[in-house]
């Protein structure tokens, strides 16, 4: 997460959602300078498009996502957190005739990147929790070869929901996390050793963030 330089950016979009039963007030703004547009949550930057080359990617971690993704043999790619759909985009630009589905709890977050960031039309979008989601696929026995967690802010019940995406993902698939806070790397570890799958730490330069990869030993 990155703290936004204001500094000559335009404001396309603002607006203050207040807190509603669990969840906590949050501000979503997009702002825009000569080379990029941003997503900003509660003034943390969240993600990016490149104007010029909107499939790119701009930050170091989902660049590291992409080379991690190169050597798997994989076809359903699921991603949990949408952003600013700059993942989604990457993906779907170099693997064009591959599956991604992504779930986004948020119906604001997804109203904003599918009016600002243009949205992929390939893409299976899904407005409900992570938790609903879970329930409903394991209910349709879906599976996936590679799954993607990019949740902000990090959920309370992470190792309930891990132990439902290791039901969803394929025998010979992995699951990605984007870790924003070090301090849960020990609680995963844990999780990993006890689940008897093989955990991966990936550091990203200039980030607190570190990429996971779980699959089983």
């Amino acid at each position: 997460m990155e703290q936004s330089n204001n500094e000559t950016q335009a404001i396309l979009y603002w607006r203050r959602l207040p807190a509603h039963q669990a969840q906590p007030e949050l501000s979503i703004q997009v702002l825009q300078d000569h080379s990029c547009r941003y997503l900003l949550l509660n003034g943390q930057r969240q993600g990016q498009m490149h104007l010029k080359n909107p499939n790119s990617v701009t930050y170091p971690h989902l660049e590291l996502l992409l080379q991690l993704l190169e050597p798997l043999c994989w076809r359903h790619l699921l991603q949990l957190g949408l952003g600013a759909g700059e993942f989604s985009r990457a993906v779907t630009s170099r693997w064009p005739e591959r599956q991604l589905s992504t779930v986004e709890q948020n119906a604001t977050i997804v109203e904003v990147y599918q009016q600002f960031f243009l949205p992929v039309k390939t893409e299976q979008l899904l407005c409900t929790t992570a938790q609903q989601f879970c329930l409903q696929a394991l209910a349709k026995q879906l599976c996936y070869e590679v799954i993607f967690v990019d949740l902000y802010p990090w959920p309370a019940d992470w190792a309930w929901l891990l132990q439902q995406l290791i039901q969803l993902q394929s025998p010979a698939g992995v699951i990605l996390l984007n870790l924003p806070a070090p301090e849960f790397l020990p609680l995963l570890q844990s999780f990993a050793s006890k689940m008897h799958y093989r955990l991966q730490i990936f550091d990203v330069e200039g980030y607190l963030n570190k990429i996971l990869q779980l699959h089983a030993e």
